[in-house]
């Protein structure tokens, strides 16, 4: 940043220790908290590889365009749901249809499937190696998922157009898996398809590994297979860089962001089942196990975490950002500035911005309710009736803490009902009234075996060299954008500020911790590239042609970067 107030702006110290006299330097007040806020939010210079011209022209014609179309519409047609309940892999039948995704994906990409070596592990989970001429660098792992969420049949006259379409409307593209994450994989695929496609085919100096799971949306396995393929073949750290879907770039606070994900909530499925005795519904219990089921989900419900701002969470970091390059409430400035020292106005920061849901969800542990069952018939007691809430593990909280919570949340209530608890058992209990002199037992159980705790931080320090990467790449791909979304304000061209962000959700990157500390998760898109703003699980999955276009761009650039640096 520049400040032109005063010739003698730029020697003022960067840091939180504002000048004693202000009025002195000619200054105003927001101008010194804005320079003493711009050391906690250093920025990086945008960093282009020396063929990014060639790049760019390429990408910017209407033949690669089309083409871009073209490939993103013919993925989407592929039905490649996943499931929570799909069986292995040769035992359930909905996997057959990605071995036709792969047909298809041979005769799209022909450069890739000649000039990448390819390894399936498990039939269906694909890992691509673009072998690099230097064997001392360390490889880069483009990473996406080729499964989507399934979607329900009773939505489908709701889609302005169906949703395996694939339909090309003459601005967005259509149909589930456009953006989450078929736009992902495919970007990847059409980066490298297009950059052996050059006049003078790239070579790459950097080993370039593309892995592609097959059900990141179900919470599986798929990426856990890639990741011990890659243990066995490499072994632990032996990644330089690692990109997976994430967050993208966003106007907010009169300023333009990028915020990938250097973290990663945590995450538990805890299932609630009571098991009471059947009978005859004519001579019904004060509650049957439905009626008890849903006192304990009213009391979960009624127990939220509590969100917690500390420094060291991304969100403090991007709060810092915003105070050195955003235009914040004078209230908000002062409360970000002085928090870095003062622990009171560290908290009343924390309950002025929780009072946004977003903020909130992303600084405390979630709880969602989301699947519930019981019950066979209308005239016959339910023994048993359960239920499913979603946790998401707040980067402060541990997954021993979530479930000795949850425990302490519902024992009063149990004992008050005359029930037994069995929570977090190793073997499954037995209940019946013969052997226990309640009414019946309430077993609490990780619901699927995968609960885990928060992602390891990404190191994000300004001389971190691969935070520095992605940094100056996402800055220099925006700086040669044509694209004018978001990007104009007031007739001239905003600079795009990059700072740490998480994920509330979890992606394949669970899977690769092992292999390197260099985990990134971020989409070069915007959310207006989105027919819908809500649109990535639900109805109307839609994305821009041209925001599919900069995506592979940003993918092309990424990789001839990672040529150019040294990690």
């Amino acid at each position: 940043m520049s400040y032109s107030d005063d010739p003698k702006s730029d020697q003022l110290p960067l840091s939180l220790s504002l000048p004693p006299k202000p009025k002195s330097l000619g200054l105003s007040a927001r101008r010194i908290a804005a320079v003493a806020a711009s050391s906690l939010c250093k920025q990086h210079e945008a960093l282009l590889p020396s063929i990014h011209d060639t790049i760019t022209k390429t990408f910017r014609t209407s033949k690669f365009k089309e083409q871009a179309i073209e490939w993103l519409s013919s993925a989407v047609q592929f039905e490649t749901e996943s499931y929570d309940n799909n069986g292995k892999v040769g035992e359930d039948l909905r996997w057959e249809k990605f071995g036709a995704f792969h047909e298809h994906l041979e005769t799209a990409y022909p450069l890739v499937h000649k000039h990448l070596k390819l390894v399936k592990i498990d039939t269906y989970n694909l890992l691509y190696e673009w072998t690099g001429s230097d064997s001392t660098l360390l490889p880069s792992l483009f990473a996406a998922h080729q499964d989507v969420v399934p979607v329900e049949p009773s939505t489908y006259k709701d889609w302005v157009f169906p949703p395996y379409s694939g339909h090309y409307d003459g601005t967005y593209i259509w149909g589930r898996g456009s953006s989450d994450d078929k736009s992902g994989m495919i970007g990847i695929l059409a980066a490298v398809e297009t950059l052996l496609a050059l006049p003078e085919p790239y070579k790459p100096k950097r080993t370039v590994l593309l892995s592609f799971g097959i059900d990141e949306e179900s919470s599986g396995v798929g990426a856990a297979h890639l990741n011990e393929y890659l243990l066995e073949t490499r072994g632990e750290n032996s990644i330089a860089f690692l990109i997976d879907e994430g967050g993208g770039y966003k106007t907010e606070e009169g300023a333009q962001w990028a915020t990938p994900g250097v973290a990663e909530k945590g995450y538990l499925d805890a299932r609630v089942e009571v098991r009471t005795l059947g009978g005859h519904s004519s001579v019904p219990p004060e509650h049957t196990s439905i009626g008890l089921l849903s006192l304990l989900v009213s009391e979960i419900e009624r127990n939220p975490h509590v969100p917690i701002l500390t420094r060291e969470s991304p969100v403090y970091e991007l709060l810092q950002c915003q105070a050195a390059f955003a235009t914040l409430s004078s209230r908000k400035l002062d409360l970000v500035l002085g928090s870095a020292k003062s622990d009171k106005k560290l908290k009343a920061l924390e309950e002025l911005i929780v009072q946004d849901k977003g903020t909130r969800s992303q600084l405390r542990t979630t709880t969602a309710v989301d699947l519930i069952s019981g019950g066979v018939k209308v005239n016959a007691l339910p023994e048993t009736a359960s239920a499913v809430i979603n946790h998401r593990i707040s980067l402060d909280s541990n997954l021993g803490f979530v479930q000795s919570n949850l425990v302490s949340i519902l024992q009063p209530v149990i004992s008050s009902l005359n029930l037994s608890l069995s929570a977090f058992p190793s073997s499954n209990p037995v209940w019946s009234p013969s052997l226990n002199a309640t009414d019946g037992i309430v077993v609490i159980t990780d619901a699927w075996g995968t609960g885990m705790e928060a992602a390891p931080r990404t190191p994000t320090g300004f001389e971190d060299k691969a935070w520095a990467l992605l940094a100056g790449t996402i800055k220099g791909v925006w700086a040669t954008s044509f694209r004018e979304q978001a990007e104009v304000v007031g007739g001239k061209k905003q600079d795009i500020i990059v700072s740490p962000g998480f994920s509330t959700g979890n992606t394949d990157t669970k899977s690769y911790w092992n292999l390197t500390r260099a985990i990134f998760r971020y989409n070069h898109k915007t959310s207006s590239d989105g027919y819908t703003s809500t649109g990535v699980h639900s109805v109307n999955e839609a994305l821009s042609a041209d925001g599919f276009v900069e995506a592979a761009r940003f993918f092309a650039i990424l990789i001839a970067n990672l040529d150019e640096a040294s990690l």
